[in-house]
């Protein structure tokens, strides 16, 4: 009887488990490789799990040079599809995320540049910047205000960076991407990453750099509804 039970609360927690999260642990141990391969071979249901892989960091990447969240997701939208067809020249097995970075990366700065809004830019940067508190649970309401109100005041310092030092400080401290990570993401060598990060902490003042790294917060979060509804249309038509 009581195993019955656990069985009935086992499947009622699987019930009520989100489509994404669920689909992302039925493939956790499938590399991309593998779903890439399957994929190209006609099971494109599998590009879902790319997506909700990857979802965020390619949210950031758009978000990095796209300062309006519609436009973002535009690109978003736009780059996974360039993606899916471009699957079939992907050499792998490694490196999937920093290729479909790319990917974004120069979508969205051919965008931009088709509405004239860069006019020069011959090497760009990659977005990067996440961090998680594990108290957020345990903090009174004027702390939880505190902490909404330094968010939009941390996102508006970062949006206002120039753009080639925006990126690659999104990719650094906001994605926790490596040197070398956000050097092949952005098509720049590591040299060229060190510069422009060094740059990009010096233009931002003190506090917010010191607010960055301490206060525990979630940039430019992409995931539950937005996720979904990017994935809805993407899936929608690929398949």
């Amino acid at each position: 009887m009581l195993s019955k039970r656990r069985s009935a609360v086992n499947t009622s927690k699987e019930q009520q488990r989100p489509r994404g999260e669920t689909l992302l642990q039925e493939h956790s141990l499938i590399s991309d490789i593998s779903l890439i391969s399957r994929i190209r071979n006609g099971d494109a249901g599998l590009f879902e799990v790319l997506m909700r892989r990857y979802n965020n960091r390619v949210y950031r990447v758009a978000r990095s040079l796209c300062t309006d969240d519609d436009e973002a997701m535009d690109v978003v939208q736009e780059s996974w599809i360039k993606i899916y067809w471009a699957l079939s020249d992907f050499q792998g097995p490694d490196g999937f995320p920093s290729w479909a970075t790319k990917i974004t990366y120069n979508n969205a700065l051919m965008r931009l540049r088709k509405q004239k809004r860069i006019h020069y830019l011959a090497e760009l940067g990659d977005i990067a910047v996440n961090s998680t508190n594990s108290d957020r649970h345990n903090e009174d309401p004027l702390s939880q205000l505190a902490q909404s109100q330094l968010k939009q005041l941390l996102e508006g310092a970062i949006d206002r960076l120039p753009v080639i030092y925006r990126a690659v400080f999104v990719l650094r401290a906001v994605q926790h991407l490596s040197t070398r990570e956000t050097a092949a993401s952005l098509n720049l060598t590591p040299d060229t990453v060190k510069q422009r990060f060094s740059r990009a902490r010096r233009i931002l003042r003190s506090d917010l750099e010191s607010a960055i790294q301490s206060a525990g917060l979630s940039l430019y979060e992409f995931d539950g509804a937005r996720c979904d509804y990017i994935v809805q249309r993407v899936m929608s038509q690929l398949l």
